[in-house]
């Protein structure tokens, strides 16, 4: 099972019920057609496991929505977009190792709190 097929798929018409809904929210903004995208998701799929209890991890796919990261003027892909409490948070563009995505994600948490 992969990142996308386990997370749920946001779209403009479920996003901001599915932001919302969660303390934390992580959404990845990515293309199918790109390498850095899918790695990147794959390191999303492996670290999951450990934030599952206090994050809300989900996906949106350039083309089924692309215009989720627009409203963020990020257009670039992979980009991870945070939400606290339903606000916009913080947004990181690009391929993150293990150790930054960890870093981010506890960042991100913290700041919950």
């Amino acid at each position: 099972m992969t990142f996308w097929d386990s997370v749920p798929a946001l779209s403009e018409e479920n996003f901001w019920r599915e932001v919302t809904a969660h303390p934390v929210a992580v959404v990845l903004c990515w293309a199918a057609w790109s390498q850095p995208d899918l790695a990147l998701a794959g390191l999303l799929e492996k670290v999951r496991p450990e934030y599952a209890s206090i994050v809300f991890f989900a996906a949106n796919i350039a083309g089924d929505g692309a215009e989720v990261a627009k409203w963020f003027e990020e257009y670039r892909t992979p980009t991870l977009l945070c939400f606290l409490n339903g606000q916009h948070h913080a947004t990181s563009v690009g391929y993150l190792r293990p150790d930054q995505l960890r870093l981010k994600l506890n960042e991100w948490v913290d700041a919950s709190t």
